[in-house]
């Protein structure tokens, strides 16, 4: 069993021991498991390191972590309650979530907790299994 697929999501800030902000380096001298590292070619992203259950994205220009992704596998969830395959809908009355209209992926975030997306199996869909959520730096604002 790999317990770091268990660890607690937290918007902004951290999936389970990995947190946003550290160096390409320290991620994989902390790696204890088998991974996968490619260069992106994007503008804006410079590495992509997997490892089962979670991606880590690189900024190209700082080559800080600005971005975790989880996906099948993954077990550990947002305030214990969403995770992978978790209905969005099912949770409505304890979490406030909205469509994402400027996001060409039509994922949904979480208005009180700015530094999280979700990811749907059918975009923008709050009764279709949750298939990723992602943590990250960029906030939504009310603007």
């Amino acid at each position: 069993m790999n317990s770091y697929l268990y660890g607690q999501i937290i918007p902004g800030r951290s999936v389970g021991e990995y947190h946003l902000g550290i160096k390409l380096n320290e991620l994989i001298n902390e790696l204890n498991v088998e991974y996968i590292i490619t260069k992106s070619r994007n503008d804006s992203i410079s590495h992509i390191v997997e490892i089962q259950g979670i991606s880590f994205f690189f900024n190209f220009s700082t080559e800080l972590l600005t971005q975790i992704t989880v996906s099948e596998g993954y077990k550990g969830k947002y305030k214990g309650l969403i995770g992978i395959g978790s209905i969005l809908n099912k949770y409505k009355d304890q979490i406030s979530y909205q469509l994402d209209e400027e996001d060409n992926e039509c994922s949904l975030f979480l208005p009180d907790a700015p530094g999280i997306w979700i990811h749907t199996e059918m975009w923008g869909d709050d009764k279709a299994p949750i298939k990723f959520i992602s943590v990250n730096k960029i906030c939504k604002s009310d603007s």
